[in-house]
């Protein structure tokens, strides 16, 4: 009787198992310069990370501009991959990342700018969008402000 119970136990817990590994992974989508301008479509628990071209040593940085954080929830800041944010060019980490979670459906636009802290007057000389679509509310106006040298924009859907 208490073998029947232990082979019993374990068949529920192998069916528990089993049953968790049925639903949807989430996944992990990168987009870079590449993306500029384009929409995708990720499911809600994907993860989308950005990764765009920056120094860490050379005075410009990657911001925020838009994006609707009741669709899109940031997980990271913007942080160079390699972790090498030094002072030395010959060590200088060569991309910036910034990672974000689907919290729910719907679309939105994930802009980035790239511009010089102490230039706030540049020009820009590129231009990257790429959209995103899930339901919520409208996009927010963060760093309307900065006169950047680069923006990167995406079109995110969310279904």
């Amino acid at each position: 009787m208490k073998g029947f119970r232990l082979s019993l136990v374990f068949v529920i817990l192998l069916a528990g198992a089993a049953l968790a590994g049925c639903g949807r992974k989430t996944i992990e989508v990168r987009v870079g310069p590449d993306s500029n301008k384009n929409t995708i479509e990720i499911q809600k628990g994907d993860t989308l990370l950005v990764e765009l071209p920056a120094y860490s040593t050379n005075g410009y940085v990657w911001e925020i501009a838009d994006i609707d954080a009741s669709i899109l929830k940031q997980t990271t800041e913007i942080y160079f991959p390699d972790g090498k944010n030094s002072d030395s060019p010959q060590r200088a980490s060569k991309s910036a990342v910034v990672e974000f979670l689907a919290v729910n459906s719907g679309n939105t636009t994930v802009k980035l700018v790239y511009y010089r802290t102490f230039e706030p007057s540049a020009q820009s000389q590129n231009d990257f969008n790429q959209a995103l679509s899930s339901s919520g509310p409208p996009p927010s106006t963060l760093g309307q402000d900065k006169k950047p040298v680069e923006v990167f924009s995406i079109n995110v859907s969310v279904p």
